[in-house]
């Protein structure tokens, strides 16, 4: 795999208000992006991935808790 890089503070600031708090989001922080530079299509393209990327992280948390509630019968079934 190759080495990931830092992303500039604004945006790891950004991606992380919406992993963790999206409710938190407000204009106001999309108009910071923007005014740093970010288009729109960027904020919004940004923001989609860090939303999938935080739903996909809990499902795949879900789904491993579920598996070992049933003491992995569901790698059995498979």
């Amino acid at each position: 795999m190759g080495t990931q890089a830092e992303l500039p503070r604004e945006l790891s600031r950004y991606v992380d208000t919406i992993a963790l708090h999206a409710y938190k989001v407000s204009d106001a922080d999309v108009e910071m992006l923007k005014s740093a530079g970010y288009s729109e299509d960027e904020v919004f393209e940004l923001t989609l991935c860090a939303a999938l990327g935080a739903a996909l992280g809990r499902y795949e948390r879900g789904v491993a808790a579920l598996d070992q509630a049933a003491g992995g019968r569901q790698e059995e079934m498979s």
